[in-house]
């Protein structure tokens, strides 16, 4: 199991001093770097799961504690990131209309990482939902949690590895 913990701290001590060069796929070259915010206090989590009758993955708080949102992979210059959402958008984002029980955690370039509370119990509760496609069944379900699927996000450098053939 991926510890979300080292994920983020080993994220932070590569992005420490700059940016980061990267290739993505087809060889494309950007710059990037990593926009972190302060923690989210433990009352906050159980604030916003009491406000919102969401029930969370352990992995997905302990990343609200370490980071209360973050930008990931950020390129200035295309305005193009992992942008994962603090506590505060999680509250005031009314323009999404997914399904209560459906909580989008992250945003990239239309698509969203999405949670399913009702199945927070099982492996199943991540979900990548692309912006072409209905809401009402994902385009992708991991059957993995958020813990593992951010670590692979992090050494695919932002690629969407899921799509890999």
């Amino acid at each position: 199991m991926a510890s979300v913990d080292k994920t983020i701290t080993g994220l932070k001590e590569l992005y420490k001093d700059t940016y980061r060069l990267i290739q993505s796929s087809d060889g494309y070259l950007y710059n990037t770097k990593c926009v972190f915010n302060e923690p989210a206090s433990t009352q906050q989590i159980i604030s916003l799961c009491n406000e919102k009758k969401w029930t969370l993955p352990e992995d997905y708080k302990q990343f609200l504690s370490i980071t209360n949102g973050a930008k990931i992979f950020y390129d200035e210059y295309y305005g193009i990131s992992w942008e994962f959402f603090n506590i505060n958008d999680l509250l005031t984002l009314p323009y999404l209309q997914f399904p209560d029980h459906l909580v989008p955690i992250a945003f990239h370039i239309g698509d969203f990482l999405v949670i399913d509370t009702n199945k927070v119990d099982g492996s199943t509760y991540l979900s990548f939902q692309d912006h072409e496609e209905s809401l009402s069944s994902p385009s992708v379900i991991f059957n993995y949690g958020f813990d593992v699927w951010l670590d692979r996000l992090v050494i695919c450098q932002g690629t969407k590895f899921w799509e890999w053939k």
